[in-house]
């Protein structure tokens, strides 16, 4: 909606932002863990270049070579890139586990300890919610939605899109530090619990009874 404005469409006064909600299914059962010393990150998503999984990629190439050694990145999805992607990370611990049914796609989130949205632009980015919902601190490009639910350093981390390094960084940062992961994990529970999928239904109802 920013960039419409911004390119002179629309109206501020006649455009109304409402939220998506999102629920997690109950007895989700996590994807088998990683061992105890090993730091688990998952992507969800489809592996297309708006998608930016290269970016990914890129980081934990840049991490230092003994923190490889109890580091792990789940992908999980498919697309266009999938290929190529599981090509320029073969020497990297990276797993592919392919495209999932979307109950399957966050068991695999629920197995992490922490969960990476690369987007180039996302307009809200459910997946970001669902990670919370889930009890698992989010660390997201700063750009669109996941820019207005997260507060970087309070309930997620955010990093400038496209930039390896900082996505790096933040990956460190949450592998040495454990009271970090502890506050996001309960500060991301809590901004979950702003987005209830009954506020969406009753703000589309009383949009369209205005």
């Amino acid at each position: 909606m920013k960039l419409a404005l911004r390119n002179g469409v629309g109206k501020p006064s006649r455009m109304h932002v409402i939220y998506s909600g999102r629920k997690i299914p109950e007895q989700l059962t996590a994807k088998e863990r990683a061992p105890r010393d090993v730091f688990r990150l998952t992507w969800v998503g489809r592996l297309e270049g708006h998608k930016d999984p290269d970016t990914v990629i890129a980081a934990v190439r840049l991490l230092p070579p003994d923190l490889m050694k109890r580091f792990e990145l789940v992908v999980v999805g498919g697309g266009s890139e999938a290929a190529r992607i599981g090509q320029i990370a073969a020497d990297l611990p990276v797993r592919m586990v392919g495209a999932q049914d979307n109950r399957t796609a966050l068991a695999w989130m629920a197995s992490g300890d922490a969960f990476v949205l690369s987007s180039r632009y996302e307009p809200f980015g459910l997946v970001v919610l669902e990670a919370m919902g889930l009890g698992i601190p989010v660390v997201a490009s700063a750009e669109g939605g996941p820019s207005e639910i997260i507060k970087d350093g309070e309930n997620g981390l955010l990093f400038p899109q496209g930039d390896a390094r900082a996505l790096r960084d933040a990956i460190l940062q949450l592998m040495s530090d454990s009271e970090l992961l502890d506050r996001l994990k309960i500060n991301g529970l809590r901004r979950f619990q702003d987005f209830p999928t009954e506020r969406m239904g009753e703000c589309l109802r009383k949009l369209y009874a205005a």
